[in-house]
């Protein structure tokens, strides 16, 4: 399993969703972009899990400025 099979972009999904609990909106972001360059290129740009990635991107931007 290389660093871009399925399963890690999952895993970076997750871990921007943790990293946005925390507030942590910097690693959150750069985790959610890894995850979405991962599922990409292993579902292609119009799959369910590319729509789910843009969707938790959005949350990150949605609340790292209302914090501001």
């Amino acid at each position: 399993m290389g660093d871009t099979h399925e399963s890690n972009g999952q895993i970076h999904m997750v871990m921007g969703q943790v990293y946005l609990c925390q507030k942590n909106f910097e690693m959150a972001l750069d985790s959610m972009q890894q995850a979405l360059a991962i599922l990409e290129e292993s579902f292609g740009g119009d799959s369910e899990q590319v729509g789910n990635c843009y969707l938790e991107l959005a949350k990150v931007h949605y609340r790292s400025r209302k914090v501001d």
